[in-house]
């Protein structure tokens, strides 16, 4: 039994009771980036937050949306991948109580060109994550990455090295860390 994660890892040794191999997920670094950045044309005022993935509860946008609301640094936050209608509309209630500017971009294949657009990636997951392969397409474009303390995402993310790992649910603690990396440009960097 082969699985992508320690934390995985530990969870299937107490089900099947007999050894379980890690083996991390990679990315091809040297693949040809194919990117059509038309696709993803939307204009932006300033930094810009991004988050990738499916709009769902277990990825924890609402947990996003209320630890916006108290960044007061002005930027953006781009939303992209799929939702339900009824979780979507939670999520745009949200975003009135916010000062900054939230932009609903719905499912893209197109990626590579929406990395490339923002400053730095959150992965606000609310529950267990295997791996956290988006992790991965943001540094392979050299963006620095917030996630929570969720499962296999805190292999991938050495915190304060790699990344910035928060507690999942703690509004105030995410909200620092996004004003960290807004206004510290040479840390996004490192």
């Amino acid at each position: 039994i082969v699985t992508v994660s320690n934390s995985v890892k530990a969870e299937l040794e107490k089900v099947f009771r007999q050894p379980v191999f890690r083996i991390y997920n990679g990315i091809d670094l040297s693949s040809e980036d194919c990117s059509d950045s038309s696709l993803m044309s939307w204009s932006t005022s300033g930094p810009v937050v991004g988050f990738l993935g499916a709009l769902t509860p277990l990825k924890g946008l609402h947990f996003l949306l209320d630890s916006f609301k108290l960044v007061e640094t002005p930027c953006e936050l781009a939303l992209l991948g799929p939702s339900s209608q009824d979780y979507l509309k939670l999520l745009e209630q949200k975003t009135k109580m916010c000062a900054n500017k939230v932009i609903f971009l719905g499912f893209h294949q197109d990626v590579d060109s929406f990395i490339k657009k923002i400053n730095f990636l959150v992965v606000p997951s609310t529950a267990f994550e295997s791996f956290g392969m988006v992790i991965l397409e943001a540094m392979k474009h050299s963006k620095a990455v917030i996630c929570t303390d969720h499962g296999g995402m805190r292999e991938v993310v050495e915190d304060g090295v790699t990344g910035l790992v928060v507690p999942s649910g703690d509004e105030p603690v995410m909200a620092e860390a996004i004003t960290k990396l807004l206004a510290n440009p040479d840390l996004r960097c490192k």
